[in-house]
């Protein structure tokens, strides 16, 4: 009976649901993008059998609920392995690398953006202390005082920068005090692989200008000061003896024209001379000797009558004195 009342209880309990799995499955498969996909569905279907309840005389009518559970899965399946689409995405990178770097657009905005970027490194206070630094060389410039400082203009050429300033300056020379205004143009080193630059030298100088037009001052890049150049039709006079200067041939010779014949010595006073600076030489005259003379460099030629030309070689000593010796 014990037997009979457990076999009879397994069997009510088994009507009560006997799940029966019926896995389907439905597989599509395409290319997209040439990547091949497979998209697979699975559905799982459960059917529940009639119940009955345990201890009830009553038995439900035969019905049949189906259920369905749908499950779906998506395995997308590529060709191409790991190491290929790695390749391609470096493919599209050195792409867009190198049509950035060749694009004409592109390259004339870097160029743009490094222009602005160099003429942003010269600042007027680094202006300021490189012209600081250089009236200090100046001779004969006694305690300037820069006022007003302005960069008037600023522009890149070849590998450095150009710029223009000008000002007001406070200064004493041969111990009179002036009150002026300044202008001068500055380059700038070499630009830098930063695209900056630096330092500031001023290679052409500057010009100092009294505001009265008393006094008017030209250095150079050495901080000497330069004497205008004597202009065709102007004079000096060495040792009372006047020298006008004539004309300039196309050689770059100067044709002095003298009131008398000046001798070797004087002759080289006059090429010493700041305003008849001229490295192509000078060439002495009279109304009655015609090229009686010419200096270059430390080399004096004088002609004489008798047709002889006498050399000689020309020095200033340490008490300004020119000495002269004859070459023969």
């Amino acid at each position: 009976m014990l037997v009979n009342g457990f076999a009879e209880k397994k069997s009510r309990v088994g009507c009560i649901i006997n799940p029966r799995s019926v896995p389907r499955r439905t597989n599509l498969s395409g290319t997209l993008f040439g990547v091949i996909y497979n998209f697979q569905r699975e559905i799982l279907s459960v059917r529940h059998q009639p119940m009955a309840s345990y201890g009830l005389e009553r038995v439900t009518s035969k019905c049949r609920v189906s259920r369905f559970l749908f499950k779906t899965i998506y395995n997308l399946k590529l060709d191409y392995m790991g190491k290929d689409i790695i390749a391609l995405i470096l493919e599209a990178l050195l792409f867009l690398f190198f049509y950035t770097h060749s694009n004409p657009l592109f390259e004339e905005q870097r160029e743009q953006e490094r222009y602005q970027s160099v003429l942003n490194s010269v600042t007027t206070d680094m202006c300021k202390q490189g012209l600081d630094s250089y009236l200090k060389t100046c001779k004969g410039l006694q305690n300037p005082i820069v006022n007003s400082f302005k960069v008037v203009s600023k522009d890149i050429e070849a590998s450095s920068v150009n710029c223009k300033i000008e000002g007001e300056i406070v200064f004493s020379y041969n111990g009179r005090k002036y009150n002026g205004t300044f202008n001068a143009e500055g380059s700038t080193d070499s630009i830098a692989s930063d695209n900056t630059v630096y330092n500031m030298s001023f290679f052409n100088g500057i010009h100092i200008c009294d505001r009265k037009n008393n006094l008017s001052l030209q250095f150079d890049y050495f901080g000497d000061i330069v004497v205008p150049q004597l202009k065709i039709g102007e004079s000096v006079k060495i040792d009372g003896i006047k020298c006008l200067f004539e004309r300039k041939w196309d050689s770059g010779e100067w044709l002095m024209k003298t009131s008398k014949i000046l001798t070797p010595v004087q002759m080289y006073k006059v090429y010493n001379n700041p305003k008849c600076k001229n490295p192509d030489g000078i060439r002495f005259s009279t109304d009655k000797f015609l090229l009686y003379g010419f200096v270059k460099s430390n080399q004096i030629l004088v002609s004489k009558e008798n047709g002889d030309v006498y050399r000689y070689s020309a020095y200033v000593d340490d008490n300004n004195k020119v000495k002269i010796n004859r070459i023969e």
